[in-house]
């Protein structure tokens, strides 16, 4: 408890108040001391003082009345009377003084003054008696006898009045010696009080306004931003202590705040650097992915266009193949029934040089179309070829984007919480790239299975070519044939039968012509399908790259 200014505070206030009720009922026991001996000596020595001097000035006058009765000159009935005042006032005072404290030696005398008292009241009681009777006493023997009682009782009373001095003198010794120590006492407890009020000055001075006085400059110093200033009584265990460790806590904090606010500049210029980085890489990765967008964008748009055209040439290719094959089924219908009916030949030969005619023709015009078909076909391949190199460029784009999705999401976990958020854009950056390279090897793998048909469709309208090549010469040969028809019968029929066989051979090429062209139908409406979606992933890779660069910027 010594340990706290508290403590010791109230400890010198308790001890300072130990002192006043000590002194407090030391002065009260010396007053009531004085009080008793001042009673004492009042009444039962001054006051016996004063009655003494009545007992004698009673008896004085008891013996002025006595000598008066002696020398005939005083009347008998106020001498009577006043010898009964005197005995009554000596026996009042005396009775008066024997009901106060009496010492033994006082008791002693107290005995024998009675005695005295007793004598000369009878003497005075024989003169009233006497003056009763009225008769004249015999003065000088009565008044002698009363005065030497009266000098006797007055002997006694002047051994009294010395006992009553000698008791008074002694009580005031008493009482001096009891006020002595009590004044030794309160000077002894006046000692100890300004001890405590001392020890307490200087608990205050030393231990509380000096500390506090220098905790204040620190607190000053501190408050000014000086942070190099000590803190002086940490190790006090009292409330200075406590005090001071609160100011070192305050200190420290302020130190940690100081580093702390320095760090953070550290740290923001480092931000805003990075922000600066990240904005730089942000607009030229914004540039790029414009440009490579609008790249992409274009090259859909021409694949499309490129998609439709092919759609457009198997349709016309089919058509031309359908009508193609209806006319070798009716060359064909035609040369069996010229082997049916050769008797008829000679009949129908205008017809069959007419049929033959238009066979040329139609087989010039699918030659023409074969060709064209070859060119579309060649197109065809190249544009798959450049949409395969859109393609790759694709892949690179989202290889890209992939990359600076994981350097952002790096830099958000960097950033911490403020990063959040941009992580979350960076993972849907991320997962976007993704399904975009998906998309890409996708429309690859398209692209493959459309160039390997079209590398068939090629050779198939070549062969389609081919045959139209030899169904025109055939068709020359008929016609070189329904010129020399005129020479043998046979001749015709071994040309018709070859025609039957070329007829044939037409049909199933232009078979051919027919599934060649509905799958590079269908081959073109993949590849329009994937230029659609490939337009599509274009266009939502745009939005998600601006709305990734609007969060990048924003953030």
């Amino acid at each position: 408890m010594l340990t706290t200014i508290k403590g010791r505070l109230v400890t010198l206030l308790g001890v300072m108040g130990l002192l006043l009720l000590a002194a407090s009922g030391i002065g009260n026991l010396a007053l009531s001391a004085n009080h008793q001996s001042f009673n004492a000596v009042f009444g039962d020595r001054i006051v016996p003082l004063r009655q003494f001097s009545l007992i004698r000035d009673a008896y004085d006058d008891l013996l002025a009345t006595s000598r008066e009765l002696r020398n005939r000159h005083g009347q008998a009935s106020r001498a009577e009377a006043k010898i009964a005042a005197d005995l009554g006032s000596i026996g009042t005072q005396w009775s008066a003084y024997l009901a106060t404290y009496l010492t033994p030696e006082e008791k002693d005398l107290a005995a024998e003054m009675q005695r005295r008292i007793d004598h000369n009241g009878a003497v005075a009681a024989d003169i009233l008696r006497r003056l009763a009777a009225g008769g004249t006493p015999d003065f000088e023997a009565t008044h002698a006898a009363l005065v030497k009682g009266m000098e006797e009782a007055n002997g006694v009373l002047s051994r009294l009045t010395a006992l009553q001095v000698r008791e008074a003198q002694a009580e005031f010794e008493r009482a001096e010696t009891t006020s002595g120590r009590s004044r030794l006492a309160l000077l002894v407890l006046l000692a100890l009080a300004t001890a405590a009020i001392g020890v307490g000055l200087y608990t205050v001075l030393a231990l509380v306004v000096r500390p506090l006085g220098g905790m204040t400059g620190t607190m000053a110093r501190l408050a000014g931003g000086d942070v190099d200033a000590a803190v002086a009584g940490a190790h006090r265990r009292d409330e200075i202590g406590a005090m001071a460790r609160a100011v070192q806590v305050f200190k420290d904090a302020m130190i940690a705040k100081r580093d702390a606010d320095a760090a953070a500049a550290i740290e923001g210029a480092a931000k805003m650097r990075r922000a600066e980085i990240l904005d730089a890489a942000t607009r030229a990765f914004q540039a790029q992915v414009s440009q490579l967008t609008h790249g992409l964008s274009s090259a859909a748009t021409e694949m499309e266009a490129t998609a439709r055209a092919m759609s457009r040439t198997a349709d016309q290719t089919a058509d031309q193949a359908s009508r193609a094959a209806s006319a070798a089924g009716q060359t064909s219908a035609n040369v069996q029934t010229v082997a049916a009916a050769s008797e008829e030949m000679a009949s129908s030969i205008g017809e069959i040089a007419a049929q033959v005619a238009r066979s040329t023709a139609m087989a010039e015009r699918a030659a023409e179309n074969a060709a064209a078909t070859d060119t579309i076909m060649l197109g065809l391949a190249e544009g798959a070829e450049r949409i395969g190199t859109v393609v790759g460029l694709i892949s690179g784009i989202a290889a890209q984007t992939n990359l600076l999705a994981l350097n952002a999401t790096i830099e958000a976990a960097r950033a911490g919480e403020a990063g959040r958020g941009f992580a979350v854009v960076a993972g849907e950056v991320k997962k976007l790239a993704s399904q975009t390279a998906r998309a890409t090897a996708t429309i690859s793998d398209q692209i493959t299975t459309i160039q390997g048909e079209t590398r068939q469709a090629v050779a198939s309208i070549r062969t389609i070519g081919a045959t139209i090549g030899e169904l025109r010469s055939i068709a020359m040969g008929v016609a070189a044939a329904m010129e020399e028809q005129g020479a043998a019968t046979q001749e015709i029929v071994r040309n018709v039968n070859q025609a039957a066989q070329g007829t044939h051979s037409v049909t199933l090429s232009i078979g051919s012509v027919t599934q060649a062209a509905g799958e590079t139908g269908a081959a073109s409406s993949q590849v329009l399908a994937a230029a659609s979606e490939l337009s599509r992933q274009s266009e939502q890779l745009g939005a998600e790259v601006a709305g990734f660069l609007a969060t990048v910027q924003a953030a």
